[in-house]
């Protein structure tokens, strides 16, 4: 099952077409990755 989230981050970048989207989209991604771990542990 895949979040509306990460389907809502991943076409951000290609709304808007900039350089800061992309940094934003990965920034994004390493908090929900980091979230994600912090589950499967707790």
């Amino acid at each position: 099952m895949v979040d509306i989230a990460v389907i809502i981050c991943m076409l951000i970048p290609f709304a808007f077409h900039s350089i800061y989207a992309y940094f934003y989209w990965i920034a994004l991604t390493g908090l929900y990755l980091a979230y994600k771990a912090w589950r499967w542990k707790v």
